[in-house]
């Protein structure tokens, strides 16, 4: 989830708020705040370097976030070499300065008017649409990408987020929540529309995916977007209503030679500074380098195969190490979902504690290997002083694990790894 503020109407004046990854959407109807849909000026079917698409999800209490979000990327606009695209489904929401309802598809161009209202082109009105299904997001990203080719991505997933767990609290991933359809996408809807992207970026991996939405900041969640992206940006806490600050994407018009870990480096300065200054709130936000999390997972079962090793005494190494592993549990910074812990955090506990040579340095080869995964990363030092970017999920009671198993042991994660089904399931 977001949490949710109130945003006042002076405060869209200054454009700012978010979720956006590489798709985009627009609107539907738009009245005399709205320029008319057209092909003209939205700059399609030549190459650049970068095409940005923000799929906006705003079909819920976030749908005033959105318009916040879209006047932040006017701020900046669309170049030579950059596209700015956003599909904006704000359903039936009431927000102030947008007289249509439904869906649409923007091409962003930069607002010098100082206007309250969406002053780029709408390219598509849509109607009214779910964005919690895999049918239209893989809808955005195909018309994106072919309206709007370019050399590298950005795919961006604005809405609400829960980890692996939906909005309420069933054992689902969750991001994207339609509240009039009821509707969101789980992890393997976007594991596949991430994959179909590949595919039409000629097998080619999406340069960055960003999730601005709560929770997502999970190792379960960058194992699957590890094979058809290079770069993850998300976090593992929740993220306020005005979301990401998308006057980042100035850095990219200015530098569009940039790649996807100095694109996502700029997302969290941007970010950091936004909830430092302008709206004071304790966040965290990382940028991963994806290509590492095949070798992470591989540790993390290395970790689990030790576990379950014979212990010489008719049992396995866990049974020896039980007490220091549910510490190390309740040891690591914990976040709004108190079972998503700091994987970092849970790997130095179990590395300075336990008994057995073997687990220890399997430990410690977790522990450092984070920051190979996390290549930039900002918390708040007071409310998050533990916090490495990088989030697993960890509990140390059959009752809460037996809940979610069903679900977590069909995650890729645990079926590479058995984190869930052979190291948490053990605990009594």
């Amino acid at each position: 989830m977001k949490k949710q503020r109130s945003i006042p109407v002076w405060a869209i004046m200054f454009c700012v708020l978010a979720l956006a990854v590489v798709f985009t959407v627009a609107g539907c109807q738009g009245g005399s705040s709205n320029p008319s849909m057209s092909d003209d000026d939205d700059d399609s079917g030549t190459t650049k370097a970068w095409t940005v698409l923000v799929y906006i999800a705003g079909d819920n209490n976030l749908a005033d976030a959105g318009l916040f979000n879209i006047k932040q990327m006017e701020s900046v606009g669309s170049s030579s070499q950059v596209n700015i695209v956003v599909q904006y489904d704000k359903g039936y929401q009431t927000v102030t300065n947008v007289d249509w309802d439904g869906c649409r598809r923007y091409y962003i161009t930069q607002d010098t008017t100082g206007s309250d209202s969406i002053t780029s082109t709408a390219v598509d009105d849509l109607g009214t649409i779910d964005s919690g299904t895999q049918e239209e997001l893989d809808d955005f990203i195909s018309w994106g990408m072919n309206k709007y080719p370019a050399e590298n991505y950005a795919i961006i997933l604005w809405n609400h987020g829960a980890g692996w767990k939906d909005k309420s609290g069933n054992p689902i991933k969750g991001i994207c929540w339609d509240d009039e359809s009821g509707n969101y996408l789980d992890q393997t809807e976007v594991r596949a529309s991430l994959a179909t992207a590949k595919t039409l970026n000629d097998d080619q991996n999406i340069e960055l995916v960003g999730m601005d939405a709560c929770l997502m900041g999970m190792l379960e969640v960058a194992y699957d977007l590890a094979p058809s992206a290079n770069y993850f940006c998300g976090s593992v806490e929740t993220i306020p209503g005005y979301g990401w600050d998308y006057e980042f994407l100035g850095e990219l018009t200015a530098d569009p030679t940039m790649d996807g870990a100095q694109l996502g480096t700029q997302v969290v300065d941007y970010y950091e500074t936004f909830y430092t200054t302008t709206y004071p709130d304790a966040v965290t936000l990382a940028v991963m380098d994806l290509s590492k999390v095949d070798t992470m997972a591989g540790y993390c079962k290395d970790f689990v195969d030790r576990l379950n090793a014979d212990n010489g005494s008719g049992g396995v190494i866990f049974d020896d190490e039980e007490t220091v592993l549910a510490n190390a549990v309740a040891a690591s910074e914990g976040y709004y979902d108190s079972t998503f812990r700091d994987l970092y955090g849970f790997a130095d506990y179990v590395a300075n504690n336990a008994a057995d040579a073997t687990l220890i340095t399997d430990a410690e080869t977790i522990r450092d290997y984070v920051d190979d995964v996390v290549i930039y990363s900002y918390a708040d030092a007071t409310s998050y002083p533990n916090t490495h970017g990088l989030s697993i999920w960890q509990v140390s009671d059959a009752a809460t694990y037996d809940a979610y198993s069903s679900v977590y042991e069909g995650l890729n994660f645990d079926a590479d790894t058995g984190w869930g089904s052979s190291f948490l399931t053990l605990f009594p």
